[in-house]
């Protein structure tokens, strides 16, 4: 076509996206949102807050915080070559290997350093 922009352009391979054992697929319409997920991580975070400390103060920006934060975390701690199982209760757990954990034990750590 004569376009240049393709000039540099390179396929990085990736795995499936899996919910529930089964593949996510555009072309089949099963797919869910960033927007959707991210939004939903929130609430989740939000509850959970509720549930655990109920007198914390700006509930809604640590939720927003924390619901992210558990999504960037599970995406980055992947092999990107690797199927990945997606989970909404998984991630926003509080034990292993999530992003919730690893912001809860760095807000821990510093709060002893400042006291």
């Amino acid at each position: 076509m004569g376009y240049t922009w393709h000039i540099g352009l390179k396929h990085i391979p990736f795995g499936m996206m899996l919910k529930y054992g089964k593949k996510m697929s555009t072309r089949k319409g099963k797919v869910v949102l960033l927007e959707d997920v991210l939004h939903d991580a929130i609430q989740i975070a939000l509850k959970s807050i509720h549930e655990k400390n109920p007198t914390l103060v700006q509930k809604d920006i640590i939720s927003k915080q924390v619901g992210t934060g558990a999504v960037i975390f599970h995406d980055l701690k992947n092999y990107r070559l690797h199927d990945i199982e997606f989970s909404l209760e998984d991630t926003l757990t509080f034990e292993g290997e999530t992003g919730p954990y690893v912001q809860y034990t760095c807000t821990y750590h510093f709060s002893l350093e400042k006291s």
